[in-house]
């Protein structure tokens, strides 16, 4: 039995769940590490410290655990695919928004700004990682652990395609 590999048939309504939850896992989890590669430097131009910088990084991670067990209460009642939509659109908008941050004028409002855009990302990315996970153990009770396997593989992948990704589009 090859546990690497997805079960070999046709693209079916399963294998497409499975295929956008996976895509999605990985959307979310690159989106996080998206700015690693030019953020530290566009902020410090303006004045920001490093530890500020670095609290920056760190409070995505707080919407994650806030809102998470919410999400996961929530996500019958309002649909898995406006979840998962929802979390997208948020994380979209946070990073065109990311994109006028540099043109503020006051550390104060670039730190505000800057905040409260990454903890919008955090709470995007639980909205997207709770349903994933939802979608994963609800729907594929049978191959759960087969299919787990594979959203954590792709975080993991988001989290190094991100920073490349975005170090290319800084440049």
């Amino acid at each position: 039995y090859n546990f690497w590999a997805l079960p070999n048939r046709d693209i079916g309504m399963v294998d497409r769940k499975i295929f956008w939850t996976l895509l999605c896992t990985l959307i979310s989890n690159s989106g996080y590490a998206l700015i690693a590669p030019f953020l530290p430097s566009e902020f410090r131009t303006q004045g920001i410290s490093g530890e500020m910088i670095g609290l920056m990084f760190a409070i995505y991670s707080v919407p994650v655990i806030l809102f998470s067990p919410l999400i996961g209460k929530t996500v019958e009642c309002v649909g898995r695919a406006n979840m998962i939509a929802l979390g997208i659109a948020a994380m979209g908008f946070a990073f065109v928004c990311f994109g006028f941050v540099p043109w503020l004028e006051q550390k104060g409002l670039v730190l505000f700004f800057g905040f409260s855009l990454r903890f919008l990302q955090g709470t995007s990315s639980a909205f997207v990682q709770t349903t994933c996970y939802a979608i994963v153990t609800n729907d594929f009770p049978d191959r759960k652990e087969q299919i787990v396997g594979w959203v954590e593989a792709l975080q993991g992948l988001g989290l190094v395609v991100g920073p490349i990704i975005g170090s290319g589009l800084y440049t």
